[in-house]
């Protein structure tokens, strides 16, 4: 099983990274760029193990996905990640698991009932 980063979530980490600066989470770019590359890291390992759920009509419509689900990762304490995510089952029988859009609980949690 693969676990594959759409363009548009790649980008999201990336900028993420800045963003943590720019908020104050951390005061050095190493630091910042160490936690998303534990993100990533902890997506890639624990996705295809993760309990997930179909995603809130908003995120599915947002990305224009019907079958798009929902994975959740804690991170730090209070940070709570959603994972939205589409399995495809290639030719050759192998699954993948393609990332399309990452969100913190803040985010999301106006859209979950």
């Amino acid at each position: 099983m693969s676990v594959l980063f759409t363009p548009q979530a790649s980008k999201l980490l990336h900028d993420l990274t800045q963003t943590l600066l720019d908020e104050g989470y951390f005061s050095y770019e190493n630091y910042a760029q160490d936690y998303v590359d534990r993100l990533m890291a902890d997506v890639r390992h624990t996705l295809d193990v993760r309990p997930h759920w179909l995603a809130p009509l908003h995120y599915r419509q947002l990305l224009g996905q019907p079958r798009l689900r929902r994975a959740m990762l804690r991170k730090h304490g209070r940070t709570q990640w959603h994972i939205f995510f589409t399995r495809h089952q290639l030719p050759d029988g192998e699954t993948v698991l393609l990332v399309r859009h990452l969100a913190t609980n803040h985010e999301v949690a106006q859209h979950i009932r």
